[in-house]
C-alpha cells in the first residue's frame, strides 16, 4: 500500500510542478479602507486574500494558467468618491478595474487567467479582391 501512495504522490507533485502559472497583480490596495478582498477559485474556495499579505499598495502572486477565478470584494463602508478602488492585471495585461462607488455588500468579479496569443501580421502583402484567390 505504501508503494502505491508514494507513486501517487510523485505523480501529483510532478503534475503540479508542470502546471503553468501566470502572474496576477493587484494594485490600489492601500488607497482607501472600508473593504476587504479575496481571490476565489472556480469552486469558490479562497486562493488568496488581503489578510495573506502585508499592507502594501500593490502585490503580485501566481495563479494557474487557463483557469477561471473570482475577485470578491466585501465593502463595509460606503465609498462614494468614485475613484479607482482596485486594478487587477494578469501577466501585466489589465483585466479588471473596480471603481469605488460601491454600496456596502459583497461583489464578485469573474476573470480568466488565459494567456493572450500574439497576432500574426502580414509583411509585404498587397491588397486583393476576395475573388482573386479563391483557394485561400
Amino acid at each position: 500500500m505504501k508503494k502505491y501512495s508514494a507513486a501517487l504522490l510523485a505523480v501529483l507533485l510532478t503534475a503540479y510542478s508542470y502546471s503553468q502559472k501566470v502572474t496576477v497583480q493587484l494594485s490600489g490596495l492601500q488607497s482607501r479602507g472600508g473593504f476587504e478582498w479575496q481571490i476565489l477559485d472556480n469552486e469558490l474556495l479562497p486562493v488568496a486574500s488581503g489578510q495573506d499579505f502585508f499592507k502594501a499598495d500593490s502585490i503580485a502572486f501566481g495563479l494557474e494558467e487557463n483557469s477561471r477565478f473570482f475577485l470578491e470584494i466585501s465593502v463595509t463602508d460606503s465609498l462614494y468618491d468614485d475613484t479607482i478602488l482596485l486594478r487587477l492585471y494578469v501577466n501585466s495585461e489589465p483585466v479588471l478595474l473596480i471603481r469605488s462607488n460601491l454600496d456596502p455588500g459583497d461583489y464578485f468579479y469573474p476573470f480568466y487567467t488565459g494567456v493572450r496569443t500574439r497576432q500574426v501580421k502580414v509583411t509585404g502583402g498587397t491588397d486583393a479582391d476576395i475573388s482573386e484567390f479563391p483557394w485561400q
